[in-house]
């Protein structure tokens, strides 16, 4: 009569630890070092993580909906020829990436019938800032005031930067974010450095400025009236 119970207890406690342990590999699925998104420039070879564990018996990686590996074999795709797999840890690994390439890819598991969580990153590829251009574009002395007003503008010199490049201006005391700085000085040099970056890449240039009291001595302030960018450094 005692047997029934302490079996029914014992398969209980298989039961548990199945669970436990099922539990186990989902959270390692889901663990905080497993990214959400992966940035990188163009013709980067990128290591997509799986986020797996051992003991998986069913895999299959997806982009944007469409399965381009099946059980670690590379499936026909636009990226057959570009993709290798890990065999331990089931990475994908994607050589030669194109901004094409930005997406969604995920990674499918199962282990022994069960379905463990889906790991999902999305990729993010981005044309590196070759160089920015950094220059004064207009000025002009304030009598009353005996100040220069100094406009300085950035620009990355790459076609595909686009949107995704952030500008810092830096100029004495003063920091700006933004392509363009408003810049109020009075008579002396500044040097304003300007930082171009995108998630792959940044780059900086300096350019040094002279405001000078238009009114004496045939002093300058301003490219109309005579201010002179002395100098342009790219780094």
């Amino acid at each position: 009569v005692v047997l029934g119970p302490q079996a029914s207890s014992g398969t209980q406690a298989t039961a548990w630890l199945a669970h436990f342990l099922l539990c186990f590999v989902v959270l390692g699925a889901n663990s905080p070092t497993c990214p959400k998104r992966i940035d990188v420039k163009v013709g980067d070879k990128v290591e997509i993580p799986s986020c797996s564990t051992a003991g998986i018996t069913e895999s299959y990686w997806k982009y944007e909906g469409d399965k381009i590996v099946q059980d670690l074999q590379v499936k026909p795709s636009r990226f057959k020829e570009r993709i290798v797999t890990n065999d331990t840890t089931y990475n994908l690994i994607l050589s030669g990436v194109t901004q094409q390439d930005s997406g969604t890819f995920g990674f499918f598991s199962s282990m022994e019938n069960n379905q463990l969580p889906t790991s999902k990153m999305s990729l993010s590829v981005t044309e590196a800032i070759t160089r920015i251009d950094a220059r004064e574009i207009n000025s002009t002395w304030d009598p009353d005031a005996s100040k220069c007003e100094i406009w300085l503008k950035c620009t990355a010199l790459h076609s595909e930067s686009g949107n995704s490049v952030n500008y810092t201006w830096t100029i004495g005391n003063e920091t700006n974010t933004g392509a363009t700085f408003r810049y109020v000085t009075t008579e002396g040099e500044d040097t304003g450095k300007c930082t171009a970056s995108n998630p792959v890449s940044e780059k900086s240039a300096s350019v040094q400025v002279d405001c000078r009291n238009s009114t004496q001595d045939g002093g300058t302030c301003g490219k109309q009236t005579g201010l002179s960018v002395l100098f342009i450094y790219l780094f």
